[in-house]
């Protein structure tokens, strides 16, 4: 499946094959829907991704902010399994004997047999973002306010069970936490520390890539040097996710509010 969407979007060169051995290296590392990866990673805009599968595969394409609750659909489908699965129950018809279901991959049959297998109905797919299916669960399910959740800061990603064992690193490639489960919900929150001045935060930057360049004159990156750049922005974009993915565990502990949150963010 991962190897025909890979297909597909080179065919429709939304990316190239470097971009795309890029992106299964990730997939391979921390797992997670190619689709997805590729937006991640900025290689194609989402909308361009769900059009391109969509024409190839033959589902059709829906907007899920368009769509009318049907409560009826959500009962088929357990809430966390659809947000695990990237999947959304659109509309139950024919009297029950038929749901439409909007998923991320439509080529994921598997997914698609267990759905058949859960609801004991025809189940016909049609394509929508990730994005917007994770959006349309929040709404649905559980009537929140997408815009009101740490997604409209940046964009939060649930963890997956793969996510547990991910370990964060600083800039300079200290270890801060080891495993994800070392995180409880019996240990007290450290305190916040005051975000660094724009000064420190252009120094560090600016450290960091005369380490990279060998420092003064005009750079000039090698294979290699390109390389090392791309390892390191991968790796803080994903210390980033488990960052973003702490702080929507906090929340929903109570450990402080999203006002808070917008007020020390915005101050």
């Amino acid at each position: 499946m991962t190897a025909r969407i890979g297909e597909i979007l080179v065919r429709a060169k939304l990316i190239d094959q470097l971009q795309l051995r890029s992106a299964l290296a990730d997939q391979q590392q921390w797992g997670g829907r190619l689709a997805k990866i590729v937006v991640e990673k900025r290689f194609a805009k989402e909308s361009a991704v769900i059009d391109v599968l969509s024409k190839a595969l033959g589902v059709p394409r829906v907007e899920l902010d368009k769509v009318e609750k049907d409560s009826g659909a959500l009962l088929k489908v357990d809430p966390n399994y659809a947000k695990e699965k990237a999947v959304f129950p659109c509309a139950l018809k024919d009297n029950g004997k038929t749901l439409w279901v909007a998923m991320a991959d439509p080529s994921d049959i598997p997914t698609l047999d267990d759905l058949v297998m859960k609801t004991g109905a025809r189940v016909r797919p049609v394509i929508a973002g990730e994005t917007e299916i994770i959006t349309a669960i929040e709404r649905h399910y559980f009537g929140r306010d997408p815009s009101m959740t740490p997604q409209a800061f940046g964009s939060i990603d649930a963890l997956g069970a793969g996510d547990e064992e991910g370990k964060l690193v600083d800039m300079a490639g200290n270890t801060i936490i080891k495993s994800i489960k070392d995180l409880t919900t019996s240990a007290p929150l450290p305190a916040a520390r005051p975000p660094p001045s724009p000064a420190a935060a252009v120094s560090t930057a600016n450290s960091i890539l005369d380490g990279l360049l060998g420092g003064g004159g005009a750079p000039s990156l090698t294979p290699a040097d390109k390389e090392r750049v791309r390892v390191i922005q991968d790796q803080q974009e994903k210390g980033a996710r488990i960052l973003r993915a702490v702080l929507e565990l906090c929340l929903e502990k109570g450990y402080f509010r999203v006002e808070e949150y917008r007020a020390k963010l915005l101050g």
